[in-house]
C-alpha cells in the first residue's frame, strides 16, 4: 500500500492501490500526511482515473482552455471570463475561446456557446480605441510578462510565490483592486476545478489561496456632475453610431447593471405599465420603472420583434465608425 516518511522538516506519504499512485508532502504531522493520501486515494478509487494528461503534463494555458470550454457555458459572466482566459491562451499561442449567447428558445441550462478559434497575433480593435489599447499594453507590460510565464508552466510547477509575484505585478501596474481580485479568482477557480472536477490529486494545494491581496472597496458614491453630463451628452450627439445616444440614456435612466442590458429583449417591455422586466439578474428578475426619457430612448432604438435584443452594442462596438 505505501507509507509515510519524513522529508526535511515535514512529512510525506505515498499510497498505491489498484494501479493508482498518490503522493502528498509538506505536512507537519505524520498522521495528517497519511490521512490526506488516504482521502485522495479513496477519491480515485471511487471515480476512476484523473481526466486528461494530469497536472504534470498540462500547462496552465491548456488547463485554462479546457476549463473555459467546460465551465463558461454555465457562467453569466462568461464573456468577461473568456477575455481573461484568452490572455493566457495568447501567451501560449493556443486557440482562443469564442463566446456567443444562446437564444432563449435554445436554452437548456446554458447561457453561452463556447467554441475555439485559431490563434492569431492580430486583434480587432474598433476605431477610436487604438490609442487606448496601446497605452493599456504599455501600462500592463510587466504583469503581462508574469502572466506569460504562468501560462507556460505545468500545473504542478505553479507555486504560491509564482501567483503572488503575478499579483504584485498587477498592483505595480496600477490595476484596480477589483481587477486584481478577478485575476486571482480565475486562477483559484481553475486549480479548484482541476483538483476536484478532474481529480488531479497531485495538486496538493491551491497556489492561488492565502495571498496578500489589495483591499477591494465596493462602495459607489460617484455621481456625474452637471458639467460632465452636458459634455457627455454633447459627445453622444456627435457620435456616428446612432444607437449609442439612446442606449446610454436608457442605461442611465434604468440604472441597469453592466451584465443586464445584453439580456433585455423587446418582449420584456410593458409599454402600458411603463416597466421593463430584467431577467437573469442576481435576484432572478426585477421590474424596472421606465421614466419619460427612458420611454423616448426605447422609441429611438426602434422596437423590434419580442425576442430581439434592445441593446445591440457593447462598450467596444459602440465606438465603431468613430475616427
Amino acid at each position: 500500500m505505501g507509507e509515510a516518511y519524513k522529508e526535511g522538516n515535514t512529512y510525506s506519504a505515498r499510497l498505491r492501490q489498484d494501479g493508482h499512485d498518490v503522493y502528498v508532502s509538506g505536512f507537519k504531522k505524520k498522521k495528517d500526511a497519511v490521512a490526506e493520501a488516504a482521502r485522495r486515494l479513496a477519491t480515485l478509487l471511487r471515480g476512476g482515473r484523473p481526466k486528461g494528461l494530469g497536472p504534470a503534463h498540462t500547462t496552465v494555458a491548456q488547463a485554462m482552455q479546457d476549463y473555459g470550454v467546460e465551465r463558461l457555458p454555465f457562467l453569466k459572466g462568461a464573456e468577461q471570463e473568456a477575455r481573461r482566459i484568452n490572455k493566457y491562451l495568447r501567451a501560449a499561442r493556443l486557440p482562443l475561446l469564442q463566446v456567443s449567447p444562446v437564444c432563449e428558445d435554445e436554452k437548456s441550462g446554458a447561457y453561452f456557446k463556447v467554441s475555439l478559434q485559431p490563434f492569431t497575433d492580430e486583434r480587432s480593435v474598433p476605431n477610436g480605441l487604438h490609442r487606448h489599447r496601446k497605452n493599456l499594453m504599455t501600462q500592463t507590460a510587466d504583469s503581462d510578462k508574469h502572466r506569460a510565464v504562468l501560462a507556460t508552466k505545468y500545473m504542478t510547477e505553479v507555486h504560491r510565490y509564482d501567483v503572488q509575484g503575478f499579483i504584485n505585478a498587477l498592483r505595480l501596474d496600477n490595476l484596480k483592486a477589483a481587477t486584481v481580485a478577478l485575476e486571482r479568482a480565475l486562477l483559484r477557480a481553475l486549480f479548484n476545478h482541476a483538483r476536484i472536477g478532474w481529480q488531479w490529486s497531485d495538486l496538493s494545494d491551491n497556489p492561488a489561496t492565502h495571498l496578500k491581496m489589495p483591499r477591494v472597496v465596493n462602495g459607489r458614491d460617484r455621481v456625474m456632475s452637471q458639467d460632465e453630463q452636458q459634455r457627455l451628452d454633447a459627445a453622444l450627439e456627435d457620435c456616428r453610431n446612432l444607437v449609442a445616444g439612446p442606449t446610454f440614456v436608457l442605461l442611465r435612466e434604468t440604472a441597469m447593471r453592466a451584465s443586464e442590458p445584453k439580456n433585455a429583449r423587446w418582449g420584456h417591455v410593458d409599454w402600458e405599465r411603463k416597466v421593463i422586466t430584467l431577467y437573469e439578474t442576481k435576484s432572478d428578475k426585477r421590474d424596472v420603472p421606465l421614466s419619460a426619457p427612458a420611454i423616448q430612448a426605447l422609441r429611438d432604438l426602434r422596437p423590434g420583434k419580442p425576442g430581439e435584443r434592445i441593446v445591440r452594442i457593447d462598450r467596444d462596438r459602440a465606438l465603431e465608425g468613430i475616427d
